[in-house]
């Protein structure tokens, strides 16, 4: 089941539901492995993807990122 998100401008990954908490996880793997190459065909993200898609899930992930094993980073 796709759990569809938007609204990358959001503060933070809590923000989300935990399904599309996960989606945003995997989401950020592929483009920090793969790039966005076909990112559109794979990703759960709807929206307008630009130059800065990268930047936009960093900034959201920023407590994940910097604690991945701290359970406050996500719901």
């Amino acid at each position: 089941m796709l759990f569809l998100y938007s609204c990358l401008a959001t503060a933070n990954t809590l923000e989300f539901r935990l399904e599309a908490q996960a989606c945003i996880i995997a989401d950020y793997f592929w483009l920090i492995t793969f790039g966005r190459s076909n990112f559109e065909a794979v990703a759960n993200f709807e929206g307008l993807i630009g130059p800065d898609l990268l930047a936009k899930y960093e900034w959201i992930m920023r407590g994940f990122l910097s604690d991945p094993s701290a359970k406050r980073n996500l719901s």
